[in-house]
């Protein structure tokens, strides 16, 4: 076998197994969520048909299969190009970076304190994933601060049916989905959150103490 003809051969097997782990990896954000119906679909008619043609060239190159006449081997090489070509750009395009390489970030209405002093809104991190968490996104209306407070919330009882919404600055122009209301504490700084039913699946009512001044939350309930 041409030492080029096999060189060209191995680069495309590396190139096309790169593929191959970026699209597992990307897909399941790095084993942090499983495999919905459409990327199921990739998989069998994409991932898997890579994989063979990694296989077969594997067997090929080590059996020293080629063939004889030069426009064959020029033939054979275009096509292990193209293939190399078509199963890497779309294995590549067919990840989202969100949930892994960057967080995936949806939340609720944006509300205002009953003294007018903060906005604020519940945050849902990478949701449906192992890694995802809730946090309590505060903005003080006069000077402009942004905070995040994290919220001890369990996740995996989020119901998978219930209204996201993709940018967390969008206000709705009704006020159809909140998932939280905070009221002024006892105390100076201090505020009650209250987790509606609407975002847990059991319907459980929750109920945390948040300190604007130490931005940090406690269960209370």
């Amino acid at each position: 076998m041409p030492i080029i003809t096999k060189l060209i051969w191995i680069f495309a097997i590396v190139i096309t197994f790169i593929s191959l782990l970026w699209f597992l990896v990307g897909t399941t954000a790095f084993f942090q969520r499983g495999i919905d119906l459409e990327t199921s679909f990739l998989y069998i008619f994409l991932w898997l048909p890579a994989l063979l043609f990694i296989a077969v060239s594997i067997f090929a190159l080590k059996k020293g299969w080629m063939p004889n006449h030069i426009y064959a081997q020029i033939n054979l090489i275009l096509v292990i190009l193209f293939l190399t070509i078509v199963f890497s750009i779309n294995l590549i395009k067919g990840v989202n970076p969100k949930g892994w390489l960057e967080e995936r970030i949806f939340s609720d209405y944006i509300q205002i304190t009953f003294d007018d002093k903060y906005e604020y809104q519940l945050e849902l991190i990478n949701p449906f994933q192992k890694n995802s968490y809730t946090q309590l996104y505060i903005k003080n209306i006069s000077s402009g601060e942004e905070i995040r407070i994290p919220i001890d919330i369990q996740t995996k009882d989020i119901r998978e049916s219930f209204h996201l919404s993709s940018d967390p600055r969008k206000v709705p122009s009704v006020k159809e989905w909140v998932w939280s209301e905070m009221e002024n504490g006892n105390k100076e700084n201090i505020y009650i959150l209250t987790i509606t039913e609407g975002f847990k699946r059991e319907g459980k009512i929750e109920v945390f103490e948040i300190d604007m001044e130490l931005r940090k939350s406690q269960r209370i309930e």
